[in-house]
């Protein structure tokens, strides 16, 4: 196959029977740069591990120096010493109900991360931590939320993965690098079965979602849907939320306990 005269005069600056350092094989990266667009390069890493297993999965964000020109802004919801732990780690934006009016009546939408509860009821019921694996069921120690994030300006998503490791602050702060790092709609770290599948429709209010897939029978990553706040007559705030699972180990009395643990955590709120 012919190659261009760039490819050609890019193609002398490397030695395929050398083995660069990193420091050196970006130098070289650099000066084989010559397109008008930003290029992208891929790094390809052996690592020895079996991602099947949850103790071998590996995750991690590199943040870009200089940032991807994106501004991120983080809500969280919580109370007491909660409200200056999320504020030192860095949250824009720290409340409790009151800031519900602002996102149902004022289109509020200004931030790209909302800190939910969602995940800590899941990892409190253990049939939602159940997956199958190999036709055998395992336990997992915890599920990691992988939700949907609409991008600022536009009407693009993007699906951003974060652990809930260590203390509040630390979520918000590794959930704001990673958000500001990704640079694709999907990580491949987004594609294991330890996960929760979230996304929010705060548009409309809804009672139920069904998510359009192929069948597996082995998909056990629950689908977590909600909509928009509603004021009821009473003065009260009601939000539907649509859960999905497999009924092979998941069943109404499980859901149950996901609901009343959701619930009790919102009422700590108020």
């Amino acid at each position: 196959m012919k190659k261009g005269k760039r490819y050609v005069e890019s193609a002398k600056l490397v030695d395929r029977t050398n083995l660069y350092d990193v420091e050196e094989a970006v130098s070289i990266i650099k000066k084989t740069a010559n397109a008008k667009f930003d290029e992208t390069i891929e790094a390809h890493i052996k690592l020895g591990v079996d991602g099947r297993h949850a103790d071998q999965q590996v995750r991690g964000a590199v943040v870009l120096p200089h940032g991807t020109g994106k501004k991120v802004r983080v809500l969280v919801f919580a109370k007491g010493d909660k409200v200056e732990e999320a504020q030192a780690a860095g949250a824009d934006f720290v409340g409790g109900q009151e800031l519900v009016p602002k996102i149902q009546n004022e289109g509020w939408l200004d931030f790209d991360v909302v800190v939910d509860l969602v995940t800590q009821a899941v990892n409190e019921v253990e049939n939602l931590r159940y997956t199958i694996r190999d036709n055998s069921v395992f336990l997992l120690d915890k599920r990691t939320p992988s939700f949907t994030e609409l991008k600022k300006g536009s009407e693009q998503f993007q699906i951003i993965t974060c652990p809930c490791e260590g203390t509040l602050a630390d979520f918000c702060r590794a959930a704001k690098e990673r958000s500001e790092a990704q640079t694709s709609f999907l990580e491949p770290s987004s594609k294991t079965d330890d996960l929760i599948y979230i996304s929010c429709l705060p548009w409309f209010d809804l009672t139920c979602c069904t998510n359009e897939r192929q069948v597996d029978i082995d998909d056990a990553i629950p689908r977590i849907t909600w909509g928009k706040y509603i004021r009821q007559e009473n003065g009260r705030e009601t939000l539907g939320l649509s859960i999905e699972v497999n009924h092979r180990l998941v069943d109404g009395v499980h859901l149950g306990r996901f609901y009343e643990s959701l619930q009790n955590k919102i009422n700590e709120l108020e």
